[in-house]
């Protein structure tokens, strides 16, 4: 019961309904990106299945990670490197105890490239309100929202999934390429969904035909005649039930 109702919170505070009829909550709770033409789910995690997908987003990840990143301090001759400075370290280095800056900058481009907004928890110490450490979140952990003064509380949901207020001093988002008015990015899987859908669709068809033999398993004959409706109904119902059954895998298409 406790878990019900940690997934009703989370759900409400996305702005989810979950309903026995409505099945956008449901898809929004299991990260899909809805229902696409090819009746295949994509999000963020199964558009990596994709090698050409996944090839591209290592590629941009690996590049930006290796940019190096420094801090600098404005000055009357132009801009130095702070390297004095407490969060120089975090930013060129190591950014928590257990990434270097270049896994962090690669964790930060994934999360833009698959799901088009980059969040960092900032962790300060009490006495003084520096900051020790940015560890990056997975983006379905925060959830920003406007309050009725204009300022931005984030909603963290931990590990016990009880949500937790944040305010924008602790959070370190990174928006990638979005709408105007929008706190957050597009999510690529979300935008491109069906064309993920169908490379995923197509290389499941080619890898059963080819699976099979590459040979069709049977053919449908009959000596009586039919009228011409009849005949195209009979193709109709014949496919209907050949993609429902390879849709939930009991049957390959061939």
């Amino acid at each position: 019961m406790n878990l019900f109702r940690r997934t009703m919170l989370r759900l409400a505070l996305k702005g989810a309904d979950l309903t026995l009829t409505d099945p956008r909550g449901w898809e929004h709770l299991l990260g899909s990106g809805g229902p696409t033409w090819a009746k295949v789910p994509v999000n963020e995690k199964t558009q990596l299945q994709i090698a050409a997908a996944f090839s591209a987003i290592r590629l941009i990840a690996e590049t930006v990670g290796i940019l190096p990143l420094h801090l600098y301090r404005k000055t009357d001759r132009g801009r130095e490197r702070a390297t004095d400075h407490p969060l120089y370290d975090l930013v060129h280095r190591q950014p928590n105890e257990y990434m270097t800056a270049v896994e962090w900058k690669e964790s930060m481009a994934v999360s833009l490239a698959t799901m088009g907004q980059a969040y960092n928890l900032t962790t300060r110490f009490e006495s003084s309100g520096r900051v020790v450490s940015i560890q990056p979140l997975h983006k379905s952990k925060i959830t920003p929202e406007v309050m009725a003064d204009g300022s931005i509380m984030y909603w963290y949901t931990t590990r016990t999934g009880q949500p937790q207020p944040l305010r924008r001093r602790d959070v370190c988002p990174v928006r990638g390429f979005g709408n105007v008015g929008q706190l957050e990015g597009f999510a690529p899987h979300m935008l491109h969904a069906n064309t993920l859908a169908l490379a995923q669709a197509v290389e499941k068809y080619g890898a059963e035909f080819f699976g099979g033999g590459a040979r069709p398993t049977g053919v449908l004959t009959t000596a009586d005649s039919f009228k011409e409706e009849q005949r195209d109904a009979i193709r109709a119902n014949f496919n209907k039930y050949v993609r429902e059954s390879w849709l939930s895998g009991m049957l390959p298409i061939l």
